[in-house]
């Protein structure tokens, strides 16, 4: 249920009164998120999994093209909206370029269980 409130509010702008309830509610949650993230690792991740992952890599590697090596903290809020909006249409971009890291991700996946990694 958290997770799913929080897709519905990243979804949509929110206000500063919402803002602070979800910093509260991650707040109240963290040990939960962590103990669930430490699991996470130790299983092999599938699919879906590499998936999302290699669609993360490729838009952290599209938004540093954008952003010339500025970091993306330091962004004012207009600027990280203009980012956004960019982004949004390069959605097919970003996409072509998660389907290219994918290979590697699974790579780096499969290392992580074998044995010449222990």
């Amino acid at each position: 249920m958290f997770l799913e409130e929080l897709k519905d509010i990243l979804l949509e702008r929110i206000t500063v009164a919402q803002r602070l309830r979800m910093r509260q509610r991650f707040r109240a949650n963290k040990g939960k998120l962590a103990a669930g993230k430490r699991r996470a690792e130790r299983r092999k991740a599938d699919e879906k999994t590499l998936q999302k992952r290699a669609k993360a890599a490729a838009r952290r590697k599209i938004e540093s093209r954008i952003l010339k090596g500025r970091s993306k903290s330091d962004l004012t809020f207009g600027e990280k909206e203009r980012l956004e909006a960019i982004m949004k249409r390069r959605v097919k971009g970003v996409i072509r370029l998660a389907r290219k890291l994918l290979p590697r991700l699974r790579k780096k996946e499969a290392m992580k269980f074998s044995k010449a990694a222990a």
